[in-house]
């Protein structure tokens, strides 16, 4: 009966133990800490974690199950310690306490082997061992700090800054978090930011005064761009303390600020300052050029390459001035860099890769100028030289590649009146005519009856002389502007300076004044009859002499619309003579610069993209058909030019060609929309005046669709393998590669690179990389 008494004591007495999955470890590697707690009945149930020495923990869980049985309640809670090595020699897990009504047990205490070095900082970083050293710890037990250490406190614009976060934390207070703390870095504006590969997190800990400290860092290399718009914020460690010691009690969330460092930033010294000085910063710089290839016959290409390597920001270094010589033309490619720290400094190598091809036989002599840089270590300009490179090309030997040639250049074609007249004409006039039509419409409509009404009246009562008094001073005014408000001697020298001669001046002038009072005087005409003879007799005069007058004037029309068009044309045919002469380069260099004086004419971004596909540019000629198509979208030439490349499905889509432009489009809607309302105001059927105001607002929509298509920022790929980037720096990860003529469309720029997406992806090209629409 005893021993039947104290098995049952025996099983409803709680039970705990702590267990790990491994007794030796090193610094760094993780250890499982489980703790099981088994209780028998209900009651007040409290389980306390165990400390820790010489471990962190940065992840931990819990499971629980009940059971009946026998009638009794049984409960089984497991909970887990993920724990992480922070410090060499023996780590210490104190006893876990379960507290189960008034019955309290513990577990025993675990020793655990730590193995390694106390931490990176102290051998393989030693820069960040002397920033840790200036680092002060808290000066409470309990209390939290984070400082912001900096390599240097003042530096010069393109010199490296290290800068070290540093959280204080005292170890008998991270015992009792059930989550790790989280350091999080300040931000930095107006600056180059390299992420460290140093360590993060605690990396260190510290006694200080019988108290144990973690050392929590992040490590930053920062290269500020100017002297204006650097800032460091505020660095924060966020950390949540639980109220109580039950596992279910509610956390208290704890943030802790940094002080905002003060950095002094000076821009390179003026005195000694080179000429051609780009901003170049750095130190032990050196220049190189490469040639693949040193013979090379003519057409055949080589690739040469200028690379830059030193310590510095790489990623800025400007390119170097090349002096290319004349015979071979050139094509810049690629642009990379590779960042290699050494020992903490930040160094590396950057590449400037080019094209080049000789057009003539001869040698070709490479010589790259001084490449000037500020050398930071001994606060004075220098200059890295790259040794000349020769190019021979022998005679007689020439590269043929086979292709279908272009069709024929066009003839420099003049803009479609509509389209004169909708980009010359200021948006307000076309937004009041629009407005005023149907305002017309509805008045013309409302005093149509009134209006016919007066003048069949007008037209009985109308004689004789007033018919030719109209057409009288309707010639005066052909012939004299303003002529209604001239009167006497002003009438008659304003007619003779018309080409009149004296005496039929001063009897046109004479006959004015004689029809105004035969109308408007009190006494009327005594004599109309004879009057409205004598206007018809100088009616007849003045039309002949008016049109001997405006011979001289048709001249001088003649001149404007016929030979000084042909004047221009003949001295702007350079272009054709050069692309004749299968000088492409020349050629499009003409072409160009006729497109950017006249953006609207098709046919010099059709001859632009003849001379750069004869140049070997299939891309670029492309894009130059394509802006050619757009403005002129029926022309068959444009089109059978486009037959020549092939592009791939997406980008086809991405540059669509509309079978109409957008001025056509609008036309169109303005043309539909003035003459409904012009046929409403007649009294024209509603059902006709309904279809023209419906075929206006369907060309606006589909003219302002068209235009938001072709306003979208779109670039094409110009070379094989171009990485797909997936931050704007060389040494990102590329999530795939995009061929040359791949079409893509530009949402962001930054610098010198390009946030672009094909289909669903996104990334980032340099804009070199790229030509853009």
């Amino acid at each position: 009966m005893v021993a039947q008494l104290l098995l049952i004591l025996a099983v409803q007495q709680p039970q705990v133990a702590a267990t790990v999955n491994r007794s030796e470890l090193a610094v760094g590697d993780t250890l499982v800490l489980n703790v099981t707690a088994t209780t028998v009945g209900s009651g007040w149930l409290q389980l306390t974690d165990p400390t820790l020495q010489g471990l962190e923990i940065y992840r931990k869980g819990q499971v629980s199950s009940v059971q009946v049985v026998g009638g009794e309640e049984r409960r089984e809670t497991v909970r887990t310690f993920y724990l992480r090595a922070t410090i060499p020699g023996r780590a210490i897990i104190g006893p876990a306490r379960l507290q189960h009504g008034v019955r309290s047990v513990r577990t025993r205490e675990i020793n655990v082997t730590v193995t390694g070095s106390a931490g990176p900082s102290d051998t393989a970083l030693p820069f960040l061992r002397s920033l840790l050293a200036t680092s002060r710890p808290p000066s409470g037990r309990d209390d939290v700090t984070v400082t912001i250490e900096l390599s240097s406190d003042s530096l010069v614009i393109g010199e490296q800054l290290d800068m070290v976060v540093v959280a204080w934390f005292p170890r008998r207070l991270r015992a009792r978090l059930r989550n790790p703390p989280t350091l999080e870095p300040p931000r930095v504006s107006g600056a180059w930011i390299y992420q460290s590969t140093s360590p993060t997190g605690v990396i260190s800990s510290r006694e200080v005064d019988g108290d144990w400290y973690d050392l929590h860092i992040h490590h930053q290399t920062v290269f500020p761009l100017s002297t204006e718009g650097f800032e460091i914020g505020r660095a924060t460690i966020n950390y949540n303390m639980p109220l109580t010691f039950s596992f279910l009690s509610r956390e208290l969330r704890h943030v802790v600020l940094s002080e905002v460092p003060d950095v002094k930033l000076v821009p390179p010294p003026p005195a000694g300052r080179p000429e051609d000085f780009e901003g170049a910063a750095g130190r032990d710089i050196t220049f190189e050029l490469d040639v693949s290839d040193t013979e090379l016959v003519v057409g055949e290409a080589a690739t040469v390459a200028a690379t830059i390597e030193g310590f510095g920001n790489v990623a800025l270094w400007p390119e170097p001035n090349i002096n290319w010589p004349h015979g071979l033309r050139v094509y810049p490619l690629d642009v990379s860099f590779t960042v290699a720290p050494v020992a903490g400094v930040i160094g590396g190598s950057k590449q400037f890769t080019y094209l080049v091809v000789p057009d003539s036989a001869g040698t070709h002599r490479i010589e790259p100028r001084a490449y000037g840089y500020f050398e930071l270590q001994e606060h004075r300009y220098k200059q890295a030289r790259a040794r000349s490179i020769e190019l021979t090309t022998p005679q007689g030997r020439t590269v043929t590649a086979s292709r279908s040639d272009p069709p024929s250049l066009m003839s420099e074609g003049r803009r479609p009146v509509a389209e004169l007249l909708l980009a010359t004409a200021p948006t307000w006039i076309w937004v009041i005519l629009s407005v005023m039509a149907p305002m017309v419409a509805l008045l013309a409509r409302y005093e149509w009856r009134r209006t016919e009404m007066v003048r069949r009246t007008k037209r009985h009562q109308r004689n004789p002389l007033d018919d030719a008094g109209v057409r009288f001073r309707r010639l005066l005014e052909t012939l004299v502007p303003e002529a209604a408000h001239r009167e006497g001697m002003p009438l008659e020298e304003a007619l003779r300076a018309a080409g009149l001669e004296d005496s039929l001046a001063a009897h046109a002038a004479r006959l004015r004044d004689r029809l105004t009072n035969a109308v408007y005087g009190p006494d009327g005409a005594s004599d109309s009859d004879e009057l409205v003879a004598e206007v018809e007799e100088v009616l007849g005069v003045l039309t002949k002499a008016g049109r001997s007058a405006g011979r001289s004037g048709g001249v001088i029309l003649l001149w404007l619309l016929v030979i000084a068009p042909a004047v221009a044309s003949a001295q702007v045919r350079a272009a054709e003579t050069l692309y004749d002469a299968r000088a492409y380069v020349e050629a499009a260099d003409s072409f160009a610069s006729r497109a950017g004086a006249e953006p609207r004419v098709a046919a010099h971004w059709f001859n632009l993209g003849n001379a750069r596909y004869m140049n070997g540019e299939a891309q670029r000629a492309r894009l130059s058909w394509i802006r050619a198509a757009r403005l002129s979208p029926r022309t068959t030439t444009i089109r059978r030019a486009l037959s020549l490349t092939d592009p791939d499905r997406v980008t086809a889509r991405t540059m669509w060609i509309s079978p109409i432009t957008p001025f056509e489009a609008f036309t169109i809607s303005l043309a539909s929309w003035i003459v409904a309302w012009l046929l409403l105001g007649l009294r024209v059927r509603r059902r006709r005046t309904a279809l023209l105001l419906t075929l206006s607002v369907i060309g606006a929509g589909y003219g302002v669709f068209v235009s938001y298509s072709y306003e979208r920022p779109i670039a094409v790929v110009i070379t094989n393998q171009t990485p797909f980037r997936g931050a704007p720096y060389g040494t990102a990860e590329a999530s795939g590669f995009l061929n040359s003529g791949m079409a893509v469309r530009v949402t962001d720029a930054r610098g010198a690179w390009l946030l672009v997406s094909r289909g669903r992806q996104k990334g980032w090209l340099l804009a070199t990389e790229v030509e853009r629409l």
